[in-house]
């Protein structure tokens, strides 16, 4: 296998090191009891916020990522959600580095920074391993007990509750002829891509329906799990960004790393379904749902992707749309190897299949 697409060199549009104000860094060390010597910015997630390794003068390193003045206003919102899952998910201090502080200029649209272990990475663990221990670590958050009222249900948190509302998504390729037009774009060929619409996308709309009504197995799901929020280091795995937990179907975990892996040309996502199961994990209400699940997860998840994939690539975020696209070209391939829809035709810029 390889990636379905290649990934843009140009990474998110970070602020420096030596931007971070002289008091946000003296907070920082008088919260860790030492002194900020130096730090590197860190890439990995699809957002322009702030990121960095911060090292101290007694030698610990840290990481630090917030908002900052300019970035998205949601992302003081965001870095509140992820600190109170840290602060009231017991399973997080299993399964993520540990959170230590947090730090504001107390502007919401100025400087805000959580502070955790860092966890210098290791080599990349060989696939089949790896999938096994993302699978195993969770299966264990899926399955962990949340205190009672803590998070919301994903049908009513920020980011998780569009993509379980029978809204837009593949009814505006229908209802929308402008909308229809530029997902066209996505293909190749336009006249391709309004064939294959024609056959496949009163299916994609009746699963995405489905979707909203259905009942799953719920548990507490990360709610955005892709390999970027997947960290190897010390010998292990850990799952990190944590803003949009919530409790909700676990497959829409399942649904999202296991195409988010196939994107990237790791693996088949049937055999990350394989190593969820096989490690104790139930995603099904029943064996003989599984398909009926999966084609309604599949067609909302890909529905969203679809309304976002076409848009024009955002300045800061030179990687967001290529991940999107990614995503959108895995969730068909899938549906398509259940033979539930028609092959998509050639997407542009797709490498070619092997």
């Amino acid at each position: 296998m390889k990636p379905l697409f290649a990934e843009p060199a140009t990474p998110e549009t970070k602020p420096d090191f030596a931007d971070i104000p002289e008091d946000i860094l003296k907070k920082i060390g008088r919260r860790l009891a030492g002194e900020v010597e130096d730090g590197d910015v860190v890439y990995g997630s699809f957002s322009a916020s702030a990121g960095y390794v911060l090292t101290l003068d007694s030698g610990i390193r840290v990481f630090a990522k917030g908002t900052h003045p300019g970035e998205m206003a949601h992302g003081t919102q965001h870095l509140r959600q992820e600190i109170a899952a840290y602060e009231n998910l017991p399973v997080l201090k299993d399964v993520s580095p540990a959170y230590y502080s947090f730090v504001t200029d107390n502007d919401e649209d100025g400087w805000s920074l959580g502070l955790w272990e860092y966890i210098a990475p290791d080599a990349p663990a060989p696939t089949a391993d790896a999938v096994r221990d993302i699978m195993t670590l969770l299966v264990r958050v899926h399955q962990s007990d949340v205190p009672a009222g803590a998070l919301r249900p994903a049908r009513e948190q920020n980011f998780i509750s569009g993509f379980f509302q029978d809204e837009k998504k593949w009814r505006r390729l229908r209802d929308e002829e402008k909308t229809r037009d530029k997902f066209l774009s996505l293909f190749t060929s336009a006249a391709d891509g309004v064939a294959w619409l024609d056959h496949a996308l009163e299916s994609l709309i009746a699963w995405q329906a489905d979707n909203a009504t259905r009942v799953y197995v719920e548990g507490l799901i990360h709610g955005d799990l892709r390999l970027d929020n997947v960290l190897f280091g010390g010998g292990r795995v850990y799952l990190v960004d944590w803003p949009n937990a919530c409790i909700g179907p676990v497959l829409f975990d399942l649904v999202f790393i296991a195409a988010h892996l196939e994107s990237l040309g790791l693996c088949k996502a049937e055999d990350s379904i394989a190593a969820y199961r096989a490690a104790g994990g139930q995603p099904f209400v029943s064996d003989d749902a599984a398909t009926a699940e999966l084609c309604a997860m599949l067609g909302a998840v890909s529905g969203y992707f679809a309304d976002q994939a076409y848009r024009a690539v955002p300045e800061k975020l030179p990687r967001l749309r290529w991940m999107q696209k990614s995503m959108l070209l895995a969730c068909l391939n899938i549906l398509s190897r259940f033979g539930k829809i028609e092959s998509p035709p050639a997407f542009a810029g797709a490498a070619p299949a092997a």
